[in-house]
């Protein structure tokens, strides 16, 4: 529903008891590519639309032109800024300032869910092993890993040549993980006696898979 223009100072309700949660800097992807970033207690003049639920919904309103919007939840209000639109103070109001995604920082990799103690790490971390590598389970089964899509093997050994030994890793699916974090890993055995891990290169020779009751294969397909 659009509302005609008019002086925003008066649209946006500062005075209203609810708010979105607004932190200065923060930055929200609203879709592949397109990202924002928060300025609180301020709007930019413009077009004004209610029954605006989130901040990303209306972000979306001006993605296709690039246009600055501002969401206040209190009155479910987004304004999408014309050409010269002026700015203004709005108690409780998001300026969503669209970002260029080549300014993105990538994410600290040493943030939480890991708060420092190695307990809390492990338990933070076996949350994110890949679901179903489980033998005999998933024999011959296809398991989603960091992206990259392996064919499980339980009971064989595949023949890696060449391959490198990569020490040992507690669980096949540890296994499978280092593999996929690998580009140029291709499969990899897991012994489910001495823990030791494989991966072998794409550009490797492979043999058969054999027989072997305590080893656990697998293969990244292409």
């Amino acid at each position: 529903m659009k509302v005609p223009l008019v002086k925003l100072s008066l649209l946006l309700l500062g005075a209203m008891q609810a708010e979105a949660s607004c932190v200065a800097g923060h930055r929200e992807q609203i879709s592949s590519g397109y990202w924002v970033e928060y300025k609180c207690d301020v709007f930019k003049d413009g077009d004004i639309y209610y029954d605006i639920e989130s901040t990303k919904e209306c972000a979306k309103l001006g993605q296709a032109d690039k246009l600055v919007c501002t969401y206040n939840d209190a009155s479910k209000g987004c304004i999408v800024s014309k050409e010269g639109g002026k700015e203004g103070g709005s108690k409780g109001s998001i300026y969503l300032m669209p970002v260029e995604e080549s300014e993105i920082e990538p994410e600290d990799p040493f943030a939480k869910p890991c708060s420092g103690k190695l307990s809390d790490c492990q338990s933070a971390l076996a949350k994110h092993k890949p679901a179903e590598i489980e033998c005999p389970a998933n024999n011959k089964r296809v398991a989603e890993v960091k992206g990259r899509k392996y064919v499980l093997e339980c009971g064989t050994d595949t023949w890696l040549g060449s391959a490198d030994k990569i020490g040992t890793q507690e669980t096949f699916a540890d296994c499978i993980s280092v593999c996929a974090g690998m580009p140029d890993c291709y499969f990899i055995s897991w012994s489910k006696t001495s823990k030791s891990c494989w991966v072998g290169k794409k550009n490797i020779l492979y043999g058969e898979n054999k027989y072997s009751k305590n080893m656990m294969s697998a293969h990244h397909i292409l």
